[in-house]
């Protein structure tokens, strides 16, 4: 069967801005902290090896932290092309496609590919406002869903 153009979906920055935000939060509190210590000198010594570790964690989540990513959805394969990486599933290996918008941090959803052995295949954390663009070209391509109950 001759596959009709692939639909590309581009999604989110992902949990990049969530981590920054998260840490920026956490940095003012510990520079208010540190401007208290600075009353009382042991306490700035703790402060002054504390904080240095605060930022290479920082830098070291934010490096983790997906970025955005693209999802091509076809006939017969996903194409998952992400910051880390491009991976690739066939439909023949996949079992079903796991979307539950309650599998993943506060405001995001999980998708997850399932492949034939039971195993997950393919797992991404989306936005659950992007979730409808998600299922509608899934849907379109004829894929496998299996949706839990978001409530």
């Amino acid at each position: 069967m001759d596959d009709p153009a692939p639909l590309r979906i581009t999604l989110s920055r992902g949990t990049a801005d969530a981590v920054n935000r998260t840490f920026i939060g956490w940095f003012f509190a510990f520079a208010i902290l540190f401007a208290g210590a600075a009353f009382y000198r042991p306490a700035i010594q703790a402060f002054a090896v504390g904080f240095p570790l605060y930022l290479v964690l920082w830098k070291l989540r934010l490096r983790r932290a997906r970025s955005g990513w693209t999802l091509v959805v076809t006939q017969e394969h996903l194409v998952l092309e992400a910051p880390d990486g491009r991976r690739s599933v066939l439909r023949n290996q996949t079992a079903k496609i796991r979307i539950d918008p309650k599998g993943a941090a506060e405001g995001r959803a999980a998708f997850e590919v399932i492949d034939l052995s039971g195993g997950s295949a393919l797992r991404q954390e989306l936005a659950r406002s992007e979730l409808d663009r998600l299922i509608a070209a899934l849907r379109d391509k004829e894929w496998t869903l299996e949706e839990r109950a978001s409530g």
